[in-house]
This record gives C-alpha cells, structure tokens and sequence, in this order.
C-alpha cells in the first residue's frame, strides 16, 4: 500500500505483489500499476517517503544503502543521503525504568547526575549524558523498547520483497543486500558488541600519542544499556574556535590522518564513519574519537590488494590493475570490449595527476561507477574503506586546505607490500600452508574410503536445487486451480438444469436438487470472480 500512495505502483506489479492489496485498491489501480515516473530522481524520492513511512528499520536500510555506490546508482544515493531518523524520543522515565531492569539498581545507586531529556535520538537508541556516581562524566546509550522485535518482523518482510526482487533487479543483488543490513542492523542492536568494539579500539588507539576514544563501564553496559566516558572539546569544523584557542590546525590535521592510516593499515581495524560530530579536538590539540557503532575490518589480502592496485598505476601497470580489481569484486562473465574503454578512460583520467590534486571522493566513486555499469559488485569493507578515507580526508582538509592525504597513502602501501615480501612473513604463511596440506593428507584416506563405500552400496546421490521457479510454480497452482473451480461449476451447472426438468427429488413440487446445484453454482461462479478481481490480473 506504502509503494502504491507514493506512486511506486510499477514495482508492486513487475515484482507480482497485487495479491497483497486490498480487492478494492487493485480495482482503482488497474491500469494505473504499470505506469512508470518520468525519471529515476522522482522514484529515488518517492523511495525516499516510502522507507519514511514504513519507520526504522526503512529509514536505516536507505541510510546503509546510500553507502553503496557500486551498486546503487547516484540519482538515488543522492536522495537516500537525506534520509534521517525522525522518530519521536520515548519518555525518560521509560529509559530509566530500561537502566534500572538491565543493571538490577536504581538510577541513584549508579548515577549521581541524569539528563532529564536525550540529547540525541535516533530510531534504534537515545542518548543522555550523566555522571557516575564515583563522578565520572559519562554518556549513557539506551536502545529503544520493543525495537528488537519490529527489526525483526521488518527484516522478514524485506527478505520476502528480496527474493521477489532478484529476479527482477538480479544486478543488485538485493538476497545479499538485505544479509548485509540485517547483520549491520544486529550488530547495532547489540550494546555489547558495540562496547566490545569501543573498548579494543580505546586499548588499540593509546599507543598513538594525541589520540584518544571513550572508555567502556562494563558493570554499567548491558545488551540494551551503553555506558562510556564523555568526551568533550571543539568539533573540526569549528574552525573559528580552533584558531581562538590556538591549536596548530596542521599538525592535528596530520595527527587524524596518520591515526587512520595506523587502523588502515597496521590494525586492520577501522572507525568507518569519521565525520566531524563524531571527532573532539581539546585545547592542547588531541583528537579524541567518538561513536563506534560503525566500524569495519580489512583483512590482509584486500589491504594487500590495495596497496598492489596503488603502486601499479604509479608503475603505469595496467594488467596488475585490472587483475587486483577483479579480485577484489565478485564479477559476471563480462564483456571485454565494453569494459576496457570504460576502465581506460578511468585510468588516463588520473594517470599523471599530481597525487595531491586527486580527489579521493571522485576516484572512488568513479571506479565504483565502473562496478555498477558492469555487474561487479565490492566487498562492503571495501566500501566502507573508501568512506571512511573518503570523510578522514576532509576533515583534514577543512583543517589545512593545503593537507596531502595521498604523502602518507602510497609510503603506507609500499609497507604493506615490503612487509608481504619479508621472509618472516614468507614462512609464517608457507607454515600455515604446510598445515593445511597436512590436515587434508590425514582427513583425505576417511573420506575417499566413505565415497567408495556409498558408490558400492549404491547410495551415493546428488542433489539438484531450482531456483526463480517458486513464482512460475504458484502461478501454474492458481491457473489449475481456477481451471478446476471452472469445470466443477460448468458440471454443476449442467447437472442442477438435469435435475431442474427431471423433477429429480422433489419436495412439494419443488426440484431441490435442481435449486441447491444453482445455488452451489452461484456461490462457485461468484468466488472465482471474486479471486480474479483480488488478483488485479484481469
């Protein structure tokens, strides 16, 4: 009904959905369903008030989406950038009642301040700032009641308009999309995961001198309470107050970026949305990191990839490159004679560039551009990657207009590779091999021995899974179905009329046979039409 009120009716009828409208609402549509907008700007923003409808769970599945340029085109990443939580906060009394269950003490025994209202909300958490009662500033996280279950309910309907999708959109992979939103929006859910995750980065990032992240109160942090020291200073983009209280803006501009640059690529280990609210610079120039509810991993073959991918457009290597990319995304069988001078006109576009006059954001999105056009899609760590080196940079730059992100990028990637190369690193992994290798030679004979086994008792057997038939399945159930219905009411028919001038069981002179095989008939005839109707396929 959301879709078809925000003038989305082409979905619902290219992806079969009539049946769950209203009988009356596919009568006054009919006609209306396919008819498409004029342009993909209008139907991003009719998207855009249709996930605002549907509440939470839509909003943040349009806000991920919007992080995904190699598979969601510009036009509705532009619009899905403007969705925000807009829901209403629930009463503090409520929250307190939530900290009192989940930490089994009353709210003075464990705070001696409170606010009375959030001072953030968003449409899985609010947030309060109090102060422990050993007075320690702290910021108090609260996951909203019942949000656990409309997630749930929430996803369960997306999965269902998923599968119903991929065989319409198969290039967006919307099965995979939703997976990869329901194991975000989890990990959202999950306080403890997200203090997990908050406390190794605060262990991690104080070995870098001048940046600091919140510490977890684990005996104050349940799955549905968050509780972490208050951090405070001056937002990056303050630049007037910055200069006010003389901080060297380059040098903390510096500072940040070689912070990322230690979690890109020492730790593997990155805060993927490092936009001004969520970093505080205090007065004597320390960066402190806040929010960590988004973070990401890069394994070491992608930031091997990377690193590879950098240094062979400075070696002007384009096999290298083009091989990196391909490994790095999951391709299609693809047309070589449309990709080559699509990725060309990429490369020749920044080959020969001066590295600082590179726009990271217009790389990225360039190359991403590339994925969609062909089918290949990246790895969301991939993605979150570029974000995030995407956000760091210009916070740097609004810092330092003259900052040189790409000084720090390519020595840091001519580590990787030196590291990759070292014989420390060559026989820690010819070790693991050896390992590997030996675990299969010692599992090899047990299983070849259970292969013979089943082939000579003849129970050896191999399974085959459709799939895209469901639809043409149910469709044939219903035309058979009708078919069915059709015949037995013809037959019916025809058998009350026998009846009607044989006087066949008659009563008083009534054929009561003959008037209830109408009657039957009636009931059959006006079901049937009812069904075709309910199905806005007429």
């Amino acid at each position: 009904m959301a879709l078809g009120r925000h003038g989305l009716g082409h979905v619902v009828a290219r992806m079969n959905l009539q049946d769950h409208m209203p009988m009356v609402a596919r009568i006054v549509s009919r006609g209306k369903l396919e008819v498409l907008p004029p342009d993909d700007e209008t139907i991003a923003r009719r998207l855009v008030l249709t996930m605002q409808e549907l509440g939470p769970t839509f909003t943040k599945l349009g806000q991920i989406l919007s992080t995904r340029p190699d598979i969601i085109p510009e036009p509705y990443l532009c619009e899905f950038r403007k969705l925000q939580d807009s829901v209403k906060p629930f009463s503090t009394s409520e929250a307190k009642a939530i900290i009192e269950k989940e930490l089994g003490r009353a709210i003075p025994d464990v705070f001696s301040e409170f606010g009375d209202e959030p001072f953030a909300s968003g449409s899985i958490a609010q947030v309060y700032h109090a102060r422990l009662a050993s007075g320690h500033p702290v910021v108090v996280k609260v996951r909203r009641p019942g949000i656990k279950s409309v997630v749930k309910a929430d996803i369960e309907l997306l999965y269902y308009f998923a599968h119903h999708a991929e065989r319409n959109w198969p290039e967006l992979n919307p099965v995979r999309l939703v997976e990869e939103f329901e194991s975000s929006i989890r990990k959202e859910l999950d306080f403890v995961a997200e203090a997990s995750y908050t406390s190794k980065f605060h262990q991690l990032m104080s070995e870098t001198p001048g940046i600091t992240s919140p510490r977890v109160f684990w005996d104050c942090s349940t799955s549905q309470v968050l509780t972490v020291e208050r951090m405070s200073g001056i937002r990056p983009d303050s630049i007037a107050e910055l200069d006010r209280c003389g901080i060297d803006r380059p040098a903390v501009a510096k500072r940040l970026a070689e912070a990322f640059m230690r979690q890109y690529v020492e730790l593997g280990f990155f805060h993927a949305d490092p936009h001004p609210g969520n970093l505080f610079i205090d007065e004597q120039g320390n960066v402190a990191i806040v929010d960590f509810g988004n973070t990401a991993h890069l394994t070491d073959q992608m930031l091997s990839q990377l690193s590879t991918a950098l240094i062979a457009v400075s070696k002007e290597n384009i096999d290298i490159l083009l091989e990196v990319y391909f490994e790095m995304g999951e391709a299609p069988p693809l047309d070589t004679h449309r990709f080559m001078p699509d990725f060309l006109e990429i490369y020749d576009k920044y080959y020969g560039m001066p590295l600082k006059r590179i726009d990271l954001g217009s790389l990225f999105n360039d190359f991403f551009r590339l994925a969609r056009a062909h089918g290949l899609t990246m790895p969301r760590n991939l993605v979150m990657l570029s974000r995030s080196l995407v956000l760091v940079t210009g916070v740097c730059r609004t810092l330092d207009p003259e900052f040189n992100m790409s000084e720090l990028i390519e020595p840091a990637a001519r580590r990787v590779l030196a590291q990759k190369v070292s014989p420390k690193h060559a026989a820690r992994k010819l070790g693991l091999q050896l390992w590997h290798t030996s675990k299969l030679m010692q599992n090899l004979p047990g299983h070849l021995k259970t292969i013979l086994q089943k082939i000579e008792a003849g129970t050896m057997t191999v399974s085959f899974k459709h799939q895209g038939l469901e639809g043409l399945i149910n469709e044939l159930d219903r035309v058979s179905n009708r078919l069915s219905v059709s015949i037995i009411l013809m037959g019916t028919v025809v058998g009350s009329s026998i009846a009607l001038h044989s006087n066949f069981l008659s009563l008083w002179g009534i054929p009561v046979l003959g008037i209830a095989g109408y009657v039957i008939a009636a009931m059959l005839g006006l079901w049937l039409v009812w069904d075709i109707l309910r199905s806005g396929r007429y």
